[in-house]
């Protein structure tokens, strides 16, 4: 885990490095390094806002973010062991699938690769290295995607396991990066309102793959469904290399009156939880 807990840490350092005050961190499935994150934050004058990020749906992979989460909320923590094991798994069928297939690649390089959570991510970038594909896209693309031959399917979570398992560890349910969803508007519209009516709080309307008109358009989705705007670069490291920390978010003029909607959000989120934060 020490790993994980310095690749947190250097994190906030770049961030404080190129200009940022506050930052919310999230990694898929787990709340590994957040607090070694939240201690090297202050440190460096800033604040991280601890987050995860959870992926939901029956029929479509939904990312669910939760802002402010406690990261040992009983139920979260379940849900989260149970989604790792199932994360584990799903990874390590997928590089053995390769391996049969005579591709460069095991479980344990992809393991070591990622240091923290595991992800078909980890097995891009390894046979990025190895020189099979030229990048993490063409690897999706080719070999990993959803369509392609050595896919393995996640297991299934509803939104609203994932939203009632957010809101009861304190946090704030936030649909991550909904342009992604490749669905039209009118679908796209009843989707998030479906997730309303589970509890969502807020949408991520910027993002790096969110054009200008995509974050209008959820911009007024928003006010019409009572939702509260958010965004986020979606930084990934080097398994994104063309993201960096705070793409995506140049035409967010209203971000500090956002962030602190959030903040008040989280508070109530957790004084409804049984968690008041500060």
């Amino acid at each position: 885990l020490g790993d994980v807990y310095k690749r947190q840490e250097r994190l906030m350092e770049r961030a404080k490095s190129e200009g940022f005050a506050v930052v919310a961190l999230a990694d898929h499935d787990t709340t590994l390094g957040l607090a070694a994150a939240g201690k090297r934050a202050a440190e460096l004058d800033m604040a991280c806002i601890p987050c995860v990020e959870l992926s939901v749906g029956r029929q479509l992979e939904i990312h669910l973010l939760g802002y402010g989460v406690d990261p040992d909320a009983p139920e979260l923590a379940a849900l989260l062991d149970e989604m790792r094991r199932d994360r584990v798994e799903r990874v390590r069928a997928m590089a053995e699938g390769l391996q049969r297939a005579g591709y460069p690649v095991d479980y344990e390089q992809v393991r070591a690769r990622a240091g923290g959570a595991v992800g078909r991510p980890h097995i891009a970038q390894v046979l990025v290295e190895a020189g099979v594909v030229s990048s993490t896209a063409e690897c999706f693309a080719k070999l990993i995607g959803k369509d392609a031959p050595f896919y393995v399917p996640r297991k299934k979570l509803s939104t609203r396991r994932g939203i009632e398992a957010v809101r009861s560890a304190g946090g704030v349910a936030v649909l991550a990066h909904p342009g992604q969803l490749r669905l039209s508007q009118q679908d796209l519209f009843g989707q998030i309102q479906h997730m309303k009516e589970e509890g969502l709080q807020r949408l991520e309307c910027y993002h790096n793959a969110h054009a200008p008109a995509t974050q209008d358009w959820l911009r007024a989705t928003c006010k019409r469904l009572a939702l509260l705007v958010t965004g986020g670069s979606d930084f990934h490291g080097a398994a994104k290399p063309n993201v960096k920390l705070g793409s995506g978010l140049e035409r967010w003029d209203d971000a500090w009156a956002c962030l602190d909607h959030l903040r008040e959000a989280m508070k109530q989120s957790a004084k409804l939880a049984g968690k008041p934060k500060e």
